[in-house]
Parts: structure tokens; C-alpha cells; sequence
């Protein structure tokens, strides 16, 4: 199974990259894993900072195949995503699909949100994603182990963060799940490295407010009219 993942994966790049930058990202990807935690680790005594590939990952179900590595968000762009959005922080549900090791959801109790929810594919990395909050003793903040596209928006007010975790077919039917939940869809959408940003793209309740190779993100039109006097893009 991890063989055959890993053949998959490395064929994909293949054909998606070409041999040099794929032996780039590789490359990059060691001197990832050379790292004994980074900064953001030291201080927090916690373990977010090692790349995962995803034949490392054991996943299964039918979407496996669309799994991607795990790669932790740099504060930078966690930030940055975050810029455009007014909202009431307190009253916002932080919601993250493909959590990892919870990097993100850590991040987002420290900035101030009301709750902070992760849903993540792999039992190696939701393990270790509940392990970093019991450590930092985050009391606002749960951990599904489960398959992003089974997840159901079910409140309001919700602020949905993505580290492109999977690919166009899964995404599919996240941005389709969206759409059912009517007003329980989340008020604004964080995506980094947004590989499938055509799928949110589309999404007709949706404004896209920051657009770049590393970051995007979008405000449901809905919620944007309710808070427009708060509101100066830049």
C-alpha cells in the first residue's frame, strides 16, 4: 500500500512538474525533514515542523488517493490569509480541513477564535495533532479523525482554513458541501498553496479577496454586505 503510494505520488509530480523541479521540491522536502523543529516548535515544546510524505501517512477509504503531503503553514501566510478577514473572532469557529499536526488550529486559538476544529484524513497525524493541544492545553479545540468530504457545515459563523490537503476531486465535493449548507456556509475561506482554487472559484456566494501564488481567500458576499463598514481591502 505505502509502495504503491508512494510510486503514484512520484509519478503524479512527474508528469505535473517535470524531473527538475520535482528533484527541487525533493530536495526541498529533505532539508525539511533535516530540521529538528523550527522556532515555532522550540517555543512551544510541541511537533508541527516535519514534512510527511503521504505513502508515511496510512491513509485509506476511497478518497486516499487524493491525500497530499503534510507540509506545516508558515505564520506568514496563516497571517496574511487572515487580513482580509473582519469578523468577530470570538464568535468564529475555526475550522480545518486536512489539520495535519494541528499547527493551524494552534495558530488560530493563539489569535483569538471562539473555537477551533480540526478534520484530518490520517490517524499518524490527527494523533499527533490532539497530542500538540493536550500539550498546549488548548481547551477550545477538537480533533475529528475522518474524511474532509464527509464533513458537514452545521453552524454559523465559521471561518474554513485549507493547506491544499487534497486534490480537485475531493475539493469537488467540499465546495458542493458548501453550497448545501445555505447559511451555515462559512463566512470567509482560507487556503494556502491553493492548488484547486477553480472549485472555489465558482462558488456564486463567494468573493475571492486575496489572490497570490501562496495564499487566497474568499468572503461570502452575504457576510462582506453585513460588515462592509469594517471592511478596507487593500
Amino acid at each position: 500500500m505505502r509502495n504503491s503510494l508512494f510510486m503514484t505520488e512520484l509519478v503524479a509530480r512527474l508528469k505535473r512538474d517535470g524531473i527538475a523541479e520535482t528533484m527541487r521540491k525533493a530536495v526541498r522536502y529533505m532539508s525539511g525533514r533535516a530540521k529538528n523543529g523550527d522556532d515555532f516548535d522550540k517555543i512551544r515544546e510541541v511537533e508541527t515542523s516535519q514534512f510527511e510524505p503521504v505513502w508515511k501517512l496510512k491513509v485509506n477509504g476511497k478518497n486516499a488517493s487524493a491525500a497530499k503531503r503534510y507540509e506545516p503553514v508558515t505564520d506568514a501566510d496563516f497571517c496574511h490569509g487572515l487580513s482580509a478577514f473582519h469578523g468577530d473572532r470570538a464568535e468564529t469557529t475555526f475550522v480545518d480541513l486536512g489539520c495535519g499536526k494541528g499547527r493551524a488550529l494552534i495558530l488560530a486559538a493563539e489569535a483569538g477564535f471562539g473555537n477551533v476544529e480540526g478534520v484530518e484524513f490520517s490517524s499518524v497525524l490527527s494523533s499527533i495533532a490532539r497530542k500538540n493541544i493536550l500539550k498546549l492545553r488548548i481547551a477550545n479545540a477538537s480533533i475529528l479523525t475522518g474524511d474532509a468530504a464527509e464533513y458537514q457545515f452545521t453552524r454559523p459563523h465559521i471561518l474554513l482554513f485549507m493547506f491544499n490537503p487534497f486534490d480537485a476531486s475531493v475539493m469537488r465535493v467540499v465546495a458542493e458541501n458548501i453550497v448545501k449548507s445555505g447559511d451555515f456556509s462559512p463566512d470567509y475561506i482560507h487556503y494556502c498553496n491553493p492548488a484547486c482554487a477553480r472549485q472555489l472559484d465558482a462558488l456564486p456566494q463567494y468573493r475571492r479577496v486575496i489572490s497570490d501564488s501562496r495564499v487566497a481567500a474568499w468572503q461570502k458576499i452575504q457576510f462582506e454586505s453585513k460588515n462592509s463598514e469594517k471592511i478596507e481591502y487593500k
